[in-house]
């Protein structure tokens, strides 16, 4: 059975701009610097939940060892999943006592 040039077009398109999408990404992370935004800035830029996940996953795929990034994007992901989940509990609960 033979696949269409235009799939495998669309395919191999698809996957080149993943792998250009996630290179400028990963490099836009690593070169900004917290020191040349604003003080009130720079803490939440030393702080965001990004880098972590993305070297964690980094290093669980090549066998780096990365612990350190793994319990920071494992403690980050926990964090989210829990304010998300009290902010839904709270919307729930005050949208349905309208009814």
């Amino acid at each position: 059975m033979m696949i269409p040039k235009s799939t495998v077009k669309t395919a191999s398109l698809g996957v080149t701009s993943a792998v250009f999408i996630g290179r400028s990404i990963r490099h836009n992370l690593r070169n900004t610097e917290a020191l040349t935004m604003p003080s009130w800035l720079q803490g939440a830029a030393e702080n965001q939940p990004i880098s972590p996940v993305v070297e964690a996953i980094r290093g669980l795929l090549t066998g780096a060892q990365a612990p350190d990034q793994t319990w920071k994007a494992v403690l980050w992901c926990m964090l989210i999943l829990l304010v998300s989940m009290l902010w839904s509990i709270r919307t729930f609960r005050r949208k349905a006592g309208r009814r």
